[in-house]
């Protein structure tokens, strides 16, 4: 075999073995805000794949697979969540 065959061979050890890696890492600490502010337009992962959903179709998947009617509801539901939460650990209620 020659460097060049060699090299190629190495090369797609390499991109498979990091293929396997990368699948291994959850999305949110593999597509860092760092990572996708300097790739994309968009500043996290989250915002990313948003603008990759059309808004009529997320909304049809949230109303089919959870309790809320659309993305908006979600929304309202988690920022009460995160603020009880939020309370609750102040308090020591853990």
């Amino acid at each position: 075999m020659s460097f060049s065959d060699d090299l190629k061979k190495f090369t797609q050890k390499v991109q498979s073995r990091v293929e396997q890696v990368s699948q291994d890492i959850p999305p949110a600490e593999l597509f860092t805000p760092a990572f996708v502010s300097e790739h994309t337009p968009h500043n996290t992962f989250e915002e990313l794949l948003f603008a990759a959903i059309p808004e009529d179709v997320l909304n049809g998947y949230l109303a089919a697979n959870t309790k809320f009617p659309n993305l908006l509801e979600m929304r309202k539901a988690a920022g009460v969540f995160a603020i009880e939460a939020r309370a609750r650990s102040i308090n020591g209620d853990a």
